[in-house]
C-alpha cells in the first residue's frame, strides 16, 4: 500500500455544524437483538491515503470508535447513549463530529449510518467472502511468472547481496500484492477517485480486534512508514505496532534496548542507530554486541539471520517494474471475480453505508493476506516469526551503505 500515511497520524479539526435533532429518535427505537447486554467489542482504525489526505476528526477519541461500530451494527441511538452513560448532548456532539468529518451519513430511514468499512469477525465472515479457488489461481499465477521475478529481483540493488528468502516475503507479497501494486488495482478496476471526506480522499475502515488476536486484526498485512531525522523506515508485515518495531517502539524501550547510542529524545538517536544498523555486512552475521539487545528486541534479527534490508531510492522504483510482471493477469483475474463481489456486496450492509469501490478495497487485503499465507504453505516464501520485515530507505548506491 501507500507507504507513508497508510495507517497513521489521524488528527483533530473542530468544525461548526448545526446541532443534531435526535431525542425523538430514542423515542422510537429498540433493540430486539439484545445489544444492550453484548459485551463491547475491541476496534481499530485503518486508512488507505497518500500525501496529506486523512480524516479531519481522531476516531479513536471520545468513544467515536465505539459509536462508529455501534451505528454499523444498527444499535438504537438509546442503547448507545445508555451503554456509554452520555446525555443526548453528548451523544449529538459525537455524532455531529462525525457527520461533519463526511465519517456519518443520516440515511432516508432517518438512521445515522457510517460511510465507510466497518468490519466485524461476523461481517468478514459473511460479507467478504475469498474462496480457496481463488487464492489458488492467484498463487498459481505468480508461479508462472516466479522465475521471471526472482531474476529480476536479483539484479536490484539492496536485494542482490542477499538471500532470496530474506526479502520474498518483501516482494512477492509487499510489491507484488500490496504497495507497489495497489495503484494498478485501482487505477485498472476502480478507476475513480478515492472517496471524499472533508476535502481529503481516502479510504477508511474499523476493524474488529478479536479478544485473543495477537497479530493486527485479522492479520491482514501492510505498510507502516515514518521519517525520523531524514532516515525513511519502513515495516511491512501483520504486527507492526506491537511496541517491537521501529515505527512503534517506545523512546523508553530504545532508551534501553541502545545505551550505548544518544537518547531517543536527541536528534543524534535516529541517524546513529540507522547509520549503525544499515553499515552491518549481511553476508557476515555478526552483530555488533551493543546492538544485539536491541535488535532482537526489534526483530530485525529473524532466526539467526538478518531480518532487514537496506534499499536504495531508486530501488524501491525498481519494485515496480516486479509488479507490473503480474500485473495484467492479477487484474484479469480480479475482474472476473467482480460479478460475485458486487452480488456479495449488495447482499451486505455495506451497500447503505460506502461504495462499492471502498468495499472491493478493503476486500482485496483479506485477498491478498490469504495469497500471502498461501505463498508461505507452499514453501514459496518466507514470513519472519515477527510477522513484519523492516527496510530501510537510503539515498545513494547500496553498495556504499553495507561495509564489507
Amino acid at each position: 500500500m501507500i507507504k507513508f500515511q497508510r495507517f497513521l497520524g489521524l488528527v483533530i479539526c473542530s468544525l461548526a455544524f448545526g446541532a443534531l435533532a435526535l431525542p425523538h429518535l430514542f423515542a422510537n427505537s429498540s433493540d430486539t437483538n439484545g445489544h444492550a447486554q453484548q459485551p463491547a467489542k475491541a476496534w481499530t482504525a485503518k486508512m488507505i491515503s497518500s500525501g496529506h489526505n486523512f480524516p479531519t476528526v481522531d476516531i479513536n477519541r471520545d468513544g467515536l470508535i465505539d459509536l462508529a461500530g455501534e451505528l454499523h451494527e444498527r444499535i438504537s441511538l438509546k442503547t448507545i447513549r445508555d451503554r456509554h452513560s452520555w446525555s443526548d448532548a453528548d451523544l449529538s456532539s459525537r455524532i455531529e463530529r462525525l457527520r461533519n468529518a463526511g465519517l456519518v451519513k443520516e440515511s432516508p430511514k432517518g438512521y445515522f449510518l457510517p460511510t465507510f468499512m466497518v468490519i466485524s469477525t461476523d461481517d468478514a465472515a459473511r460479507h467478504l467472502p475469498v474462496s480457496q479457488d481463488l487464492v489458488r489461481k492467484a498463487c498459481d499465477l505468480i508461479v508462472r511468472h516466479l522465475s521471471l521475478i526472482r531474476e529480476e529481483a536479483k539484479q536490484i540493488p539492496g536485494l542482490q547481496e542477499r538471500s532470496y528468502d530474506s526479502y520474498s516475503f518483501l516482494v512477492l507479497s509487499d510489491a507484488l500484492l500490496d504497495n507497489w501494486q495497489i495503484q494498478e488495482v485501482e487505477k485498472s478496476l476502480l478507476g475513480n477517485e478515492r472517496p471524499l471526506r472533508d476535502g481529503n480522499r481516502y479510504y477508511f475502515a474499523v476493524m474488529e480486534v478479536a479478544p485473543h488476536q495477537t497479530k493486527e486484526a485479522f492479520g491482514l498485512y501492510g505498510n507502516g512508514g515514518s521519517v525520523q531525522s531524514g532516515k525513511e523506515i519502513d515495516v511491512y508485515g501483520n504486527d507492526r505496532y506491537s511496541g517491537h518495531t521501529l515505527v512503534s517502539a517506545s523512546d523508553a524501550n530504545l532508551r534501553d534496548w541502545f545505551p550505548s547510542l544518544p537518547s531517543p529524545d536527541d536528534r543524534a538517536f535516529w541517524p546513529a542507530m540507522v547509520g549503525r544498523i544499515t553499515a552491518i555486512n549481511p553476508d557476515r552475521p555478526e552483530v555488533p554486541a551493543d546492538l544485539r539487545t536491541g535488535m532482537e528486541k526489534l526483530h530485525l534479527i529473524d532466526r539467526g539471520g538478518f531480518n532487514f534490508l537496506v534499499l536504495p531510492r531508486d530501488s524501491t522504483n525498481r519494485l515496480y517494474d516486479l509488479a507490473k510482471i503480474i500485473a495484467p493477469d492479477l487484474v484479469a483475474l480480479l475482474r472476473a471475480q467482480e460479478p460475485a463481489l458486487q452480488a456479495a456486496y449488495a447482499a451486505s450492509p455495506y451497500e447503505d453505508e460506502t461504495t462499492f469501490n471502498e468495499y472491493f478495497i478493503w476486500w482485496y487485503h483479506f485477498f491478498y493476506t490469504r495469497v500471502t499465507n498461501q505463498l508461505a504453505a507452499d514453501g514459496l516464501l518466507r514470513i519472519p516469526m515477527s510477522g513484519n520485515v523492516t527496510y530501510f530507505v537510503v539515498d545513494g548506491d547500496a553498495q556504499k551503505t553495507v561495509s564489507h
